[in-house]
This record gives structure tokens, C-alpha cells and sequence, in this order.
């Protein structure tokens, strides 16, 4: 399949995958709040952004994989393939087994330090064991995800990811009818969990992307070195954002109430998916980017990469627009008007749109080359700055 076509399908998916995200944000959160107390809904909010810190152990491997593969991927069948598939399995199974460790024996300490209400505190332990075990277990089969991403089909992980929201909508909707409260929340994201596994393994399978009998081996070093060395820059890129993103919640939860919680993940979901529709266009170019480097093809790489600049300033104009515009009439009608929300919130949503959506555009190069250098360190800064000032003005205003 050529590559305009691998970027029109995989941009299409991941619009499919948006859509089908914003029916069930419209559908669960009703269903939520008709069933939960807002604070009930600000645990779950909490629970799901600090337990996915915990995923911080893949630390870039499944990523770093996926970019590693693309240079190989034309030799096949080959050893090398099969061998960088086995190394981040190996790595992957590891951290896993770190992650249930480490979330298990902290769970109680995360409830404490949340300062969750006495009436909830056995609820959150219980929610925060069960997210971490499925977060844990799920984590080696992204080694799947990175074999899909060297072959540029970014559109088959977005058709599963949109498929498993139907499927997790529909258990929470049993779950809640057979009276079980909070936990449906769990179920639901355990059994999508389950249905991206299953279905990212099913495409990768048909379509021989996963490493053939004769291109398995043992892992040598050099394998495991070049995921280390890859990962490593990964992750220090990548732990900035999460810690930002985690902390979040865990800053408004602990100095300002878990009804706040509530209050911002409903506020900022439009603003989420406007970002990650912007996105989309980053992750749909950037295996095929990343081919052409690995070949060569600066030339063109080049060009392609102007263009995605010009999509991204069009999709910034539009987003942003629509967040000043649109937001609040969001909020009012998806929660039916239960959530009060500040509009000057909105333009400074915008802003903080327009400055992410750039930012990852501009990555791609760094991504395709594997060169990261300072780069890596950048939003770990940002995090770091952010938390304390936050952790400052929450409190007091």
C-alpha cells in the first residue's frame, strides 16, 4: 500500500476513533452521573489518571521498538526483526511485573496522600488495585502496537481503540444495572482492555506483521541495547507530559477536593479531543516520515513535512475557534448543566491547544532521526515548573 494511502486511511481512523470517543464521553458521563455522586465520578477521574503514571515503566520501549523496526522492516524475512520483537517482549514482560509490584504496594499510600474522604477510601484502594492490575497486564501486548506502527497501519490500532469504547460502554451500561456502583467503571475499562489486545493481535496476525517461525531467535546485547538506548530518550520526552497530565488531577484532589477533579476532566474533555484530533495527523505521518529517513528520501521528507506544517496550522485555527466558541455549550449539554464553568477558561484552553499541537508537530523530525539530544529533557522542565506553581496557586485561588 502506497503511503498517501497508509496516511489517508490512518488519518480517517483515528476521526473514527474520535468520534466514536466523543459518543461515548456524551453517553458515559450521563450514565455516570445518573448512577455516582460528582465526587464518586472525580474518584474514578483520579484513580485513572494516577494509575496510568504506573505505564511510565514502558518507559518508551514499545515506542522506541516501533522505530526501530522501520529500519529493518524491508529485510524481511530476517532475524534482526524477530529478535527486536523478542528484546521488547522481554522488556516489556518486566516492567509489568514491576508496575503490579509497585502499584499494589503503593496503593494505600496514594488514597492516604489524596486526602479521599473516609467514605470513599475503601473504594479507592480497591479501584486503584484493580486499574493497576489491568494496566499492568495489558502492558506487554504494546509490543503488538509497535509491530503495526513500523508498517505504518496506525489505522487498524485506531479502528480497535474505537470499536472498544462501544464495548465498554455497553459493559458499564450491565454493570451499572446490576448495582455495581463505582466498580462498573473498572469493568468497563478492563474488558476494552481485554478487546485491544485481542484485536490488535488479530490484524497484526492476518496481515504477517508479527515475526514469522523463521525470523525468531534468541535476543542478543546489541538487541536489547539499541531498546534501551532508543527508550531511554523516549521516556525522558515522554515522562514530562505524563507527569503533567497526572498531576493534574492529583493537585486539584488533594488541595482543592475531588468535586474539582470532577469539574476540570469535564471542562477540559473537549479540549482533549480537539488535541487529539490534531494529533492524529502527527501519528498518521510520522511511521511513514520515519521510512523515508530510514531510507534516505530526504527530499521528499522534507516536503512532507511542510506540508503536515500547513494541515497543523489550519487544524490549530479551527480547533482553537472552536474551544472559545464551543466549550461551554459542551459542558451545559453534556453533563445537563451540572457542572458550572468559568468561559474564561476557554481561551486560555486555546492557547494551551495551539502550543501542544505545534509542539508535537514539530517532534517528527527528532522521531524519525532518533536523535533527541536536549530535546528529551524539555517537558520534563515544563512538569517540574508546572507542579510548583500549581501546587502554589490551587490552594489559594
Amino acid at each position: 500500500m502506497n503511503r498517501k494511502k497508509l496516511f489517508s486511511q490512518s488519518l480517517v481512523a483515528g476521526q473514527v476513533f474520535l468520534a466514536s470517543n466523543v459518543i461515548y464521553s456524551l453517553a458515559s458521563v450521563p450514565l455516570a452521573l445518573s448512577y455516582l455522586s460528582v465526587e464518586e465520578f472525580g474518584l474514578w477521574a483520579a484513580v485513572m489518571q494516577v494509575t496510568n503514571f504506573l505505564l511510565l515503566l514502558d518507559a518508551g520501549f514499545s515506542s522506541g521498538a516501533g522505530r526501530l523496526l522501520i529500519d529493518v522492516k524491508d529485510n524481511r524475512p530476517c532475524k534482526a526483526y524477530g529478535r527486536l520483537v523478542a528484546s521488547t517482549l522481554t522488556i516489556l514482560m518486566v516492567s509489568a511485573f514491576l508496575a503490579l509490584c509497585l502499584g499494589l504496594a503503593l496503593a494505600g499510600s496514594l488514597v492516604y496522600w489524596m486526602q479521599v474522604p473516609s467514605t470513599l477510601s475503601g473504594a479507592a484502594f480497591s479501584l486503584v488495585s484493580g486499574q493497576v492490575i489491568i494496566a499492568s497486564l495489558t502492558l506487554p501486548a504494546r509490543t503488538i502496537g509497535g509491530c503495526l506502527v513500523a508498517h505504518g497501519r496506525i489505522d487498524l490500532l485506531n479502528i480497535a481503540f474505537a470499536t472498544a469504547m462501544f464495548v465498554g460502554l455497553a459493559t458499564m451500561w450491565a454493570a451499572f444495572r446490576a448495582d455495581a456502583g463505582i466498580y462498573s467503571l473498572l469493568w468497563a475499562n478492563g474488558l476494552s482492555s481485554v478487546y485491544i489486545v485481542t484485536a490488535t493481535f488479530v490484524f497484526a496476525w492476518k496481515r504477517n506483521l508479527l515475526p514469522a517461525p523463521r525470523e525468531l531467535g534468541v535476543p542478543q546485547r546489541t538487541d536489547f541495547a539499541k531498546v534501551f538506548q532508543l527508550g531511554h530518550n523516549i521516556f525522558l520526552n515522554q515522562v514530562g507530559g505524563m507527569i503533567l497530565n497526572v498531576s493534574q488531577a492529583v493537585l486539584l484532589g488533594r488541595y482543592a477536593g475531588l468535586e474539582a477533579v470532577g469539574i476540570w476532566s469535564v471542562g477540559s474533555k473537549m479540549y482533549q479531543l480537539i488535541l487529539q484530533a490534531t494529533d492524529k495527523l502527527v501519528q498518521s505521518a510520522g511511521p511513514l516520515c520515519a521510512e523515508m529517513w530510514s531510507r534516505g528520501e530526504t527530499e521528499r521528507f522534507n516536503h512532507r513535512f511542510e506540508q503536515l506544517k500547513r494541515l497543523t496550522l489550519v487544524a490549530c485555527s479551527i480547533g482553537a475557534a472552536s474551544l472559545i466558541g464551543f466549550n461551554s455549550q459542551f459542558i451545559v449539554v453534556w453533563t445537563g448543566n451540572k457542572v458550572s464553568w468559568d468561559t474564561t477558561f476557554n481561551c486560555l484552553l486555546a492557547l494551551l491547544f495551539a502550543t501542544r499541537s505545534f509542539t508535537s508537530m514539530e517532534s517528527i523530525p527528532i522521531i524519525a532521526s532518533k536523535v533527541y539530544r536536549n530535546y528529551r529533557f524539555i517537558p520534563l522542565i515544563e512538569a517540574t515548573a508546572f507542579i510548583g506553581i500549581a501546587a502554589t496557586l490551587i490552594p489559594s485561588y
